[in-house]
């Protein structure tokens, strides 16, 4: 892994889902990586069918990355790759505008 690149995993109980508890506990280790250990490109894995994760991680600035970084990010078939730069302003990830 490159440095300043942090993989950005977590898991919730299903009882706890849609109160604010993953949102808030993500953004808060997002600050942390970005503050303390000069981490500036956030990397999630994920399955493409993992909607409310999808939506999680679009609500804290993630966008889906472009199909080149599956595999430098162990991406399987069905996964999808999301990135957000902290601190960036442009990076090769990232989806470029049409």
């Amino acid at each position: 892994m490159d440095p300043g690149v942090a993989y950005v995993a977590y898991v919730l109980a299903s009882r706890h889902w849609r109160q604010g508890i993953g949102s808030a506990a993500v953004a808060a280790m997002l600050v942390e990586l970005h503050t303390n250990y000069s981490i500036n490109l956030n990397v999630a894995v994920l399955k493409a069918a993992n909607y409310r994760s999808i939506g999680l991680l679009r609500k804290l600035g993630f966008l889906a990355a472009t199909r080149a970084p599956h595999s430098r990010f162990d991406a399987e078939s069905d996964d999808i790759v999301m990135v957000r730069p902290n601190g960036v302003t442009q990076n090769a990830l990232l989806p470029q505008p049409k």
